[in-house]
Formats: C-alpha cells, structure tokens, sequence
C-alpha cells in the first residue's frame, strides 16, 4: 500500500521550495541579502564626493582604501563577476578591474567595482559566481596598480546601482557633477545599512597545552617547548586559511617588533563555530622559565573578522 503524505507536509515542502528558488538570482548567484567590506581593516584615505580640485577638479565617484600591495580584496556580497580584466587606454589609470553584479531580494541590483588590484596575483575571472567574503584578488603594487605609482597601493572601490552592463561608463572615478546623478553610491554608507547580523568570521583560539623540558649534557643546557593552540573560529562564516605565528615574549602583551619571532603555521579553512589544533615545538639553547609564548592568529590580516583584538593568545610565564 502507498503511504500518502499529508497535505500541510506537501504544502510546506513546496513553499520551501519557493523560497530556495527566489533565494537564487537569475543569473544563478544567491541573491545578496546582507554586505560586507572588502577589506580589513577598512581604512578610508579618499571619501566618495570629496573633490580634489588640485588633481582633477571633479567628484570622486568611490571610496580609495589604503591597504599594502598583496592584500586580500573580498566580494562584498553573493554575485556574479561581470568584469575582469586589466586594460590599457582610457582604464590604464585603474590597473587590474574587476566589477561584480549583486541581485537585491526586492529583485533590483547593484554593482560592485574594485580598482587598482594586482595584475601579476590570482584573481577571479569574468563570469564566476562568487559568495560572500570570497576573495577574488588583491591590492596591486605600486608598478601595476594603474596609479602612477605616487599614490601608493590601494583599493579604488565603488558602488552604482543596476548592473555593470547598464551603463557604458561603468568604471568612471570622476564626474564634473555629483556621482549620484549617474548611478553612484556611497559605498560606505551603503554596506553600513546592509550589514547581515552575521556575516564575519571571528578567529581565536586558547592554549590546551604548552610546557618545558630541559637537559644538560656537554655541550650545555637545551631545553624544548612543545604545545598545542586551538585555534577557534566563533564567528558565522568560515574563516580561508591564514597564518598563525609564534613569538617568544619577555611579557604578556603582543609586539611584533619588540617579540622573538619562532615559527609561522597555517591555520588552514576553519569553518564557523569549528577549530583546528596546531602543535608547536621549539628548541632553544637555554632555559626560557619565567617567559611567555604568544601567538597571533591570522597574522597576515586575511580575514574579515568581526572582532579584530581577540587574535593575541599568550601562554606563560613558562614555568
């Protein structure tokens, strides 16, 4: 004999159903119901608006954001990459481009643009599908950044409503009027009131061991460190991999500068509200008693985090 669902149980699948599929852009990319920045930390060095009439005398149509040559640049939000290329003629000035279109859940759009990036690194091709926080290139170097090198590495990033296809000037930086009279808008303000309440990492991590073993012998005292960190992502995205390096410290405070650099490990992906154990081991030529071992988990400052001061972990005094 058949068994026949109830009807509520039929009716609810298919309302599920209907609302997976209005999740879904048409051109298959979930659709952007939350934003995030597309760098961190989001340093600001040239508003959008802000007129500089010593260099163009025109309106800045985006926001420049300082970072380092070799940064990571993240989708702001689910999209499809509807530019990517790095061109000469009227584009030279923008080095590497690449342009995403986001659908908006009330079915409207906008896109995203990211100026300056690097030509030599990785980067997303025209017509990837990309998610949230995916990186998708990095901050040029001054030789191929487009900038003329004299304003040094950093992120040209814009927002304009529609999609890049709508308009032919949809890489334009300047305007003799104000941007929002051809689409623009400030990028800033915008992923601010679109921020979901959950769409960051948020790396940390603990100690679950460390301890010191010592021995003399005739060429002198050794001694070695062996430990594990946990390292632990309480954040609601995934966290890409990224590095963690260890620093022997005469104290309890985080100083690249002033610390002993020891060893740098990859944390590997940590997904959200998941760890990963990483052991170090250390051998020195006296004893280090009385100091601290600390760890700075994505060092290298890939990640987008909601909580940027919990990646100092120390240990000690090592007894």
């Amino acid at each position: 004999m058949m068994n026949h669902l109830p009807k509520v149980s039929l009716r609810v699948m298919f309302i599920s159903l209907a609302l997976l599929i209005l999740l879904k852009s048409a051109c298959g990319a979930d659709v952007s119901d939350s934003f995030i920045y597309p760098m961190s930390p989001y340093a600001e060095v040239h508003r959008y608006y802000e007129e500089w009439a010593d260099v163009f005398g025109k309106y800045h149509a985006a926001q420049d954001l300082w970072g380092r040559g070799g940064d990571p640049v993240y989708a702001v939000a689910n999209g499809v990459v509807s530019y990517s290329y790095g061109e000469g003629g009227e584009w030279a000035m923008y080095g590497y481009v690449i342009t995403i279109d986001h659908e908006l859940p009330d079915g409207s759009g906008v896109y995203s643009l990211y100026g300056h990036l690097s030509t030599r690194r990785w980067k997303k091709s025209e017509g990837d599908v990309v998610q949230k926080g995916d990186i998708i290139g990095y901050v040029g170097d001054d030789d191929e950044d487009g900038s003329l090198t004299q304003w040094g590495p950093h992120l040209h990033f814009g927002i304009r409503t529609g999609k890049k296809s709508d308009y032919y000037d949809f890489l334009v930086g300047y305007y003799s009027d104000y941007p929002a009279l051809h689409g623009w808008i400030d990028p800033g303000d915008f992923i601010g009131s679109n921020l979901g309440n959950d769409e960051f990492s948020d790396l940390t991590g603990q100690y679950n061991s460390l301890m010191q073993k010592c021995r003399i012998n005739r060429g002198g005292t050794k001694c070695k460190i062996t430990g594990t960190l946990s390292i632990q992502n309480m954040g609601t995205l995934k966290a890409h991999s990224s590095f963690v390096r260890f620093y022997l410290s005469t104290d309890n405070l985080c100083d690249e500068g002033a610390d002993t650099f020891l060893k740098q490990k990859a944390t590997g992906t940590v997904r959200a509200w998941k760890n990963k154990t990483k052991k170090l081991s250390y051998s020195f030529q006296e004893t280090v008693s009385g100091m601290y071992v600390v760890a700075l988990i994505d060092a290298d400052n890939t990640v987008v985090e909601s909580n940027e001061k919990n990646n100092c972990i120390v240990f000690g005094p090592i007894p």
